[in-house]
């Protein structure tokens, strides 16, 4: 219930800010336009891809969305291990992880463990959030942007 709220409290601000600020500028200027083979793995045969972006116009996709106006979001994922805690092989991330109960208890968690990790280690590496627009309705986009690049607070990640 929690992440839908969030995801749609999201949705609402990415189209009220980008909306107020007009049409941002490019900063994907050479996007093919084009469909290219799928570079997944095949889930079905039934089930067809085609890959519109790539490496090096995005790196380390966490998540997609659309909004009601067809326009992708993908937010990139570029802190892991890098201010977003990596739990394998560390033993008393998981087990504080375990008696968190809120975002607030999380940030708090970060602060009492500061003799294993600094602080500072949370906001050193940015994650970004990337828009994405189909304008001739082809299914693939043509205009790209970085929406957000001080993706970066400890609780962000």
């Amino acid at each position: 219930m929690q992440l839908c709220l969030f995801k749609a409290l999201f949705i609402i601000f990415i189209i009220f800010t980008t909306n107020l600020v007009g049409d941002l500028r490019p900063e994907f200027s050479d996007l093919s336009n084009k469909l290219g083979p799928f570079k997944g793995g095949e889930l079905h045969p039934a089930y067809k891809g085609n890959t519109w972006l790539a490496h090096p116009k995005m790196n380390g996709p966490a998540s997609i969305d659309f909004d009601p106006l067809g326009r992708a979001f993908i937010n990139e994922a570029r802190r892991m291990a890098k201010g977003v805690p990596d739990t394998r092989g560390a033993d008393w991330v998981t087990l504080e992880d375990y008696h968190l109960k809120t975002v607030e208890d999380r940030l708090a968690s970060y602060r009492r463990n500061q003799d294993k990790v600094e602080m500072s280690w949370y906001t050193g590496t940015p994650d970004r959030v990337l828009r994405f627009v189909d304008e001739d309705g082809n299914g693939v986009p043509d205009l790209g942007t970085v929406l957000m690049t001080d993706v970066k607070k400890p609780l962000m990640g």
